[in-house]
């Protein structure tokens, strides 16, 4: 990079970072906000100081982008079925948009492939093999990221001010919306006494600004309250936010939540992407300037590589397998680097050698399952315990309030002070503290159910799935009724019981009586999905087969595993069916593939099931609640060879 374009680059970059806490710093757990700012200082720095800093920067740079893509491509890499379902949801209509929908039915061979590349690009920029086109590929990728996250952060935050806003919209502001003000001054009156005579006034800060409104109604001019309820208007006009918004980063987020306890939030990834922004800019401006490594930089960039892989990798992730993949890939690149070959082969062979290395792990654990697993499912892991691992939060409620004619402010704890004068004082925030941080159980909604008239007596013997049938089961309704027949014309009649008693003595003498019935006013129901889930995760040996969409499932596989399924109920095994539709369309599904129905059925949301294996089908072994094992349609056992594994 020549001095002058260092020199630029580096005030851009300094103001970059004034504008970025300028604009008011966003608080995050993680503290990337202050990161991404950082990040902008110590390289504009860096770029202004000199040479000697520039290349400093420039190496830096190289590893510090290598090694994250690297390792963030290889979580992708190791969970593409993960990270498919991701970009399916992106891909929806109600999510990006018409134009992003057309990749919807590409998301699974997109994932394989961008991933892949993802950990070719990470190893580019530190061999300095093409460097040029990974210099461009790597800004796209990041240019593209940051406006995705950015996207999801602000639709995101929509979101819940919908949820937040639409719950406060008053009848008042729907008459007002319709200009009919006569309508919206008694329903605002109506509201402000309900207001101001409840003591929990403070916390309806919503319904308070709304009814500020009231005053510009009364003196016929709402424009006021339009400015001030711009928010609302815009919700209660829209009436319901049908827009799809992705929340977190997959198997990204997967890992994080395995080793940090969550995911990023949506601000917490743009806040990354821009912090990675920074250092790659700088790689694009060196472009024309890198050539693939001489021996001094491999000294220098590739242990450093290997060492923050393993930081990343290792430390926050709990996964050493990139490092031993990125040694390797170190290894092989010096290796044909020694090769008696010229300059354009040995690119070739270094390309070839990272490709076949890199898209040969994707295709591996897509065929084989994640040979790490992030979820909650994983092998070792008590179901029950993933369900009961939450944390109920606390917290506190503060108000803040203003003194309308000295300007003056307090805040208290709601509960500890009295609710100061309305008529002196108006409400300005309301916050909520937390204590005690809520945290959510890994595992939420694992609800296996099945229908009504398929349950048994063991079934029964669980309270839970008593107390689900008494909620959802309906016995019907009968009453007894009486036949009559005419003995001269043979025409039958029948009338209710008690009917009959009281009107008996008005039946002429050939109406002769004939039985007594109990008639069905209102029959009873056969509830459709009665939560099994305790009776499921109490079977001593129980075998899943998981098909979250049997339409798409992988028919083969399906018939291995239902034949797995026979030898192991032989042996004393219970089975199961897990999917999403009904019993009557498991059974015809699978009678069209000629598949025995050798196995229980039970029902389950799909965006569980794909969390439970990453195979449409896979299989998972359990005792009891605790998961010992799983294993895709390719890599199923043999059954002798399941049971040598499972002494």
């Amino acid at each position: 990079m020549n001095n002058y374009v260092a020199k630029l680059l580096g005030g851009v970059f300094l103001i970059s970072g004034i504008l970025w806490f300028t604009a008011g710093p966003q608080p995050d757990e993680f503290n990337i906000f202050y990161m991404a700012g950082g990040s902008a200082f110590l390289l504009g720095a860096l770029l202004l100081l000199g040479a000697k800093t520039t290349t400093f920067a420039v190496n830096f740079s190289r590893i510090f982008v290598g090694a994250l893509f690297i390792v963030s491509g290889m979580i992708k890499a190791n969970d593409t079925m993960g990270f498919g379902f991701k970009l399916e949801e992106y891909f929806d209509e109600n999510s990006l948009g018409a134009f992003w929908a057309m990749f919807h039915d590409w998301s699974f061979v997109l994932a394989l492939v961008i991933a892949s590349t993802e950990v070719m690009l990470g190893f580019a920029v530190l061999f300095g093999t093409a460097f040029r086109m990974a210099s461009w590929l790597i800004l796209g990728m990041i240019v593209f990221f940051s406006w995705l996250t950015s996207f999801t952060a602000t639709c995101n935050d929509e979101q819940l001010a919908f949820a937040d806003y639409s719950a406060f919209v008053t009848e008042g502001d729907i008459a007002l919306l319709d200009q009919n003000f006569e309508e919206a001054k008694i329903q605002f009156e109506k509201a402000k006494e309900v207001l101001l005579s409840d003591e929990i006034a403070g916390r309806l800060n919503h319904t308070e600004t709304l009814l500020s409104g009231q005053f510009q109604v009364q003196s016929g001019d709402p424009s006021a309250y339009f400015m001030k309820g711009s928010d609302t208007v815009w919700i209660a006009e829209n009436e319901s936010f049908d827009r799809i918004c992705v929340t977190d980063c997959g198997c990204f987020g997967d890992a994080l939540k395995d080793s940090v306890g969550r995911s990023l939030t949506p601000w917490e990834s743009f806040y990354k992407d821009i912090t990675l922004l920074f250092f790659t800019l700088i790689l694009f401006f060196v472009q024309g300037k890198i050539k693939r490594n001489e021996k001094l930089e491999d000294l220098i960039i590739l242990p450093a590589s290997i060492l923050l892989v393993a930081f990343f990798g290792g430390g926050l992730f709990g996964w050493w397998f990139p490092t031993w993949f990125t040694i390797v890939a170190c290894v092989g690149f010096v290796a044909i680097k020694a090769m008696p070959w010229n300059g354009r082969a040995k690119q070739f062979g270094i390309i070839a050698f990272v490709g076949v290395l890199c898209f040969g792990f994707s295709l591996y654990t897509k065929t084989y399952l994640p040979i790490k697993d992030y979820r909650p499912y994983k092998v070792g892991n008590s179901i029950y315990e993933q369900m009961n691992n939450g944390v109920d939060g606390t917290f506190k409620t503060l108000l803040t309030y203003k003194h309308k004619s000295s300007g003056e402010t307090m805040t208290f704890e709601m509960g500890k002070k009295e609710f100061p004068s309305a008529e002196e004082w108006e409400w300005i925030n309301t916050e909520n503290q937390p204590i005690i941080k809520a945290v959510a159980p890994s595992i939420q909604d694992l609800r296996l159910s099945m229908p009504y008239d398929r349950l048994g007596t063991d079934h029964l013997k669980l309270e839970s799935v008593v107390q689900d049938v008494e909620t959802q089961y309906y016995e019907g309704y009968s009453e007894p009724y009486v036949e009559l027949q005419n003995e001269n014309t043979g025409q039958k009649y029948a009338t209710s019981a008690e009917q009959y008693s009281q009107d008996s003595a008005s039946y002429s003498a050939e109406w002769k009586f004939q039985k007594r019935f109990d008639s069905v006013i209102e029959p009873p129901n056969n509830p459709c999905c009665i939560n099994v889930t305790d009776y499921v995760l109490t079977r001593d040996k129980i075998i899943w087969i998981v098909a979250y969409d049997l339409l798409k499932t992988n028919y083969l596989g399906l018939t291995k595993m239902s034949d797995f399924a026979e030898q192991a109920r032989k042996d004393g095994y219970e089975t199961a069916l897990l999917s999403c539709i009904s019993l009557d369309e498991v059974k015809e599904l699978l009678a069209e593939q000629n598949i025995p129905i050798n196995f229980d059925f039970y029902v389950n949301d799909p965006i569980e099931l794909k969390i439970v294996v990453r195979d449409n089908p896979g299989l998972v072994y359990l005792e009891k609640d605790k998961i010992l094992a799983k294993w895709s349609s390719a890599g199923l056992p043999t059954y002798d060879e399941f049971t040598q594994q499972m002494k």
